[in-house]
């Protein structure tokens, strides 16, 4: 039992553990004119814990997909909603962020949509890729890089050293929109299919969808098109 506040003692009367022996029923609420409730994680592979997967395959996620569904259900939720790809993670099978494992991840994603067609739930797939591989996909190509983003002090890497990318490059936006249309057209049949989310924060920020801040943007590029468009 931890304190939320440093230097103060933490407390607990007891803690009771309650033991569920038949299966959660979903709520009974108005199929209209009610409020939507998703259940967002950050981690999209961080159910598997809370919902104590067996293993980490997709056996063990169809498990643990399979509770969580039933547990929103239960609390009167309508969408599960989680990070598919971020960090060094990615819970589908892809052509795009091959460094994630690519083609060779087993498809979560998959697995969490087929319980929440079971449940009636919708879902949604957030991203927040680092995008290591654009510069495998531009390899060979002169300086300077068709990707990385300029700053005013002529600097093409983050405070984090990892690029920073420009998404006025038509290079970068090709990459984006094809990782996300390979999404879409990969679970576009299932009814549960609600959409993609796309993730903006300043922590860990590859500059895929955004400009970053007012120090970035000083490529030949951008200026070009600034000059051009004003």
């Amino acid at each position: 039992v931890v304190d939320a506040m440093p230097g103060l003692r933490a407390a607990a009367s007891r803690i009771r553990v309650y033991s569920q022996d038949v299966p959660l029923p979903p709520l009974n609420v108005p199929v209209a004119g009610g409020r939507s409730f998703a259940n967002w994680y950050e981690e999209g592979g961080s159910f598997l814990g809370v919902y104590a997967a067996p293993d980490k395959g997709l056996d063990g996620t169809l498990v643990a997909a399979d509770r969580w569904a039933r547990s929103v259900a239960y609390m009167g939720g309508d969408t599960l909603w989680m990070t598919a790809v971020i960090y060094q993670f990615g819970m589908y099978p892809t052509r795009y962020n091959q460094s994630y494992g690519g083609l060779s991840n087993t498809d979560q994603v998959g697995a969490i949509l087929l319980n929440c067609e079971k449940y009636g739930l919708k879902y949604i797939g957030e991203f927040h890729p680092e995008a290591r591989d654009i510069p495998w996909y531009f390899q060979g190509q002169p300086d300077p890089k068709p990707y990385a983003a300029v700053s005013r002090l002529g600097k093409t890497t983050a405070k984090t050293g990892e690029p920073l990318y420009n998404c006025l490059f038509p290079a970068v936006q090709d990459w984006y929109i094809g990782m996300l249309g390979e999404f879409a057209d990969r679970y576009a049949e299932s009814p549960a299919f609600e959409g993609v989310s796309l993730r903006l924060m300043s922590w860990q920020n590859p500059g895929l969808n955004n400009f970053a801040s007012l120090d970035w943007g000083y490529d030949d590029y951008t200026i070009g098109l600034f000059a051009k468009e004003t």
